[in-house]
């Protein structure tokens, strides 16, 4: 009887089998794994690649995941926000309701004070629940505190980013290269400008003055002979109503606007009578506040 060391078919067939079983083992260890490439072995060039490509998709997943929980944030925020708008509305159609104080009593004027008073604590109270897993989103407490800054010639800063560990502060240098300047518009005294040199209307010159800023627009009637202080105090009394004030100096009279900002504009329209307006970038009536450059 032959032994199996010396039998030659029977060694091609236990390396036949060997190989048939390596490659099977192989297959179902693909087919289990859904990967092609699960040790260095399979293809060593192929799994540096593979690695390469599993580490660029993990970080895209986590992207991806960091995403949805932004877009969840944003949404809470938005949630509250929208209902905040739908109260503030309410509280506009409330004022403008109460401003008619000759067709409404007392006792409705004063309803209408609680309601907006319970809409402002409405609004402070999702202002101060608004929250995503724990964190406070609308009460303030995600911005950054200034402190420290020169009050003299700073009126405020505001920071839309930085980088500050937590705990910590953070200096910053502010370099003002040009101050904020409110919109003006100026009148001269003298000439063609329908002011005489004495600073008054001139005879005749009866004038009828469209003054519109950022809060609204009025018309004011001057007669002839009516002073630039008369016209300045005229329009000082109705600033709160246009957002537009008036100073006289020896050159002649400034309107300009009471408020800073890219927002803020001053227009001047004569209706009626000459007054003659420096021109604007905006035409010859209308000037725009400019903007501190820092």
């Amino acid at each position: 009887m032959s032994r199996i060391n010396s039998n030659v078919p029977a060694l091609t067939a236990i390396h036949k089998l060997t190989a048939n079983t390596k490659s099977l083992n192989k297959s179902l260890e693909r087919l289990s794994s859904g990967l092609r490439i699960n040790r260095g072995a399979d293809d060593p060039a192929g799994l540096i690649a593979s690695e390469s490509l599993r580490s660029e998709i993990r970080g895209i997943n986590a992207a991806i995941s960091n995403s949805e929980r932004a877009i969840n944030v944003i949404s809470t925020a938005d949630a509250a926000l929208g209902e905040v708008s739908k109260l503030l509305l309410d509280i506009k159609g409330l004022v403008v309701q109460t401003a008619n104080d000759g067709g409404l009593s007392r006792d409705e004027i004063e309803a209408n004070q609680q309601q907006i008073d319970s809409l402002l604590t409405s609004i402070d109270r999702i202002a101060n629940s608004t929250q995503f897993n724990g964190k406070k989103l609308l009460n303030g407490g995600l911005g950054y505190l200034v402190d420290g800054q020169d009050k003299s010639n700073l009126a405020r800063i505001q920071l839309f980013g930085a980088r500050v560990p937590e705990g910590s502060t953070l200096p910053i240098d502010v370099s003002v290269t040009q101050s904020a300047l409110t919109a003006q518009l100026n009148i001269g005294v003298g000439g063609t400008t329908g002011v005489t040199s004495a600073g008054s209307l001139s005879a005749g010159n009866n004038i009828t003055l469209e003054i519109q800023g950022n809060v609204g627009t009025e018309v004011l009637n001057f007669a002839s002979g009516t002073t630039l202080s008369q016209i300045a105090a005229s329009i000082v009394d109705n600033a709160r109503l246009t957002g537009v004030s008036a100073t006289v100096s020896a050159g002649g009279l400034a309107f300009h606007s009471t408020a800073y900002g890219s927002r803020q504009f001053v227009s001047i329209n004569v209706l009626s009578g000459t007054f003659g307006i420096s021109p604007g970038d905006q035409g010859n009536t209308r000037m725009p506040a400019a903007m501190p450059t820092c």
